[in-house]
């Protein structure tokens, strides 16, 4: 298997460690078995966060008038774009965007119960909403017998060995082994403009990889 040090050469030390230790123990049990799982695995985690595989936290910082464009509970109370919202005179208050964007849904409270920011999204591939960071949990105990406590402790998902166990689990929760690389990027990002990039990557490393007992 091509390792971590090649795939993601700008990346920390530790987390290229982290990613060959946990795809060498784990990654049949998550369903990346074929050399096209590798491939299209590989191929998604670098268009999402590049060689310095950079752990990406939703940052929320939108403007008001982007708010009210991408979150449904700010097109539909439009004041409290303006209240919240970045403009020239204030900063964007980032907490409350994620609480009211985030609230009631996706296993989310209330907006006063603060899940929508403290499951705001985080990893390789970002892993937003109370639902999801207890689903993945569950996942990750279930192959690796580790309890994460992600619904507890969601921060562990920017982390290094938390965002590979992530991603891990995102796969298998979607059953993404044995699908085209179209179908995974429709799972990720439906909308993304890198579908093309993707598909590229994805060649290219099937092209390279040689991974034991792989077909």
């Amino acid at each position: 298997m091509l390792k971590a040090k090649r795939l993601f050469p700008d990346a920390p030390y530790f987390t290229q460690q982290e990613f060959d230790r946990l795809l060498d123990m784990y990654a049949a049990e998550f369903g990346i078995i074929t050399k096209s799982d590798y491939a299209a695995f590989f191929a998604t985690l670098l268009a999402e966060v590049g060689t310095k595989a950079t752990i990406k936290e939703e940052n929320l910082n939108y403007s008001a008038k982007s708010l009210k464009k991408t979150f449904a509970a700010f097109r539909h109370n439009p004041a409290l774009a303006d209240k919240y919202g970045r403009t020239k005179t204030q900063k964007a208050n980032r907490e409350m965007i994620g609480n009211i964007a985030y609230a009631n849904r996706i296993g989310n409270g209330s907006v006063e119960s603060g899940d929508g920011y403290k499951y705001r999204g985080r990893g390789f591939i970002q892993l937003t909403g109370r639902i999801n960071y207890d689903l993945a949990s569950q996942t990750i105990k279930e192959v690796t017998g580790a309890d994460f406590m992600l619904e507890e402790y969601p921060e562990l998902a920017g982390i290094a060995t938390g965002a590979v166990l992530t991603a891990l689990a995102f796969w298998k929760n979607n059953n993404l082994g044995g699908k085209s690389i179209d179908a995974v990027t429709d799972k990720v990002n439906k909308h993304t403009e890198s579908r093309k990039k993707r598909q590229k990557l994805y060649a290219s490393l099937l092209n390279e990889l040689v991974v034991k007992d792989v077909i």
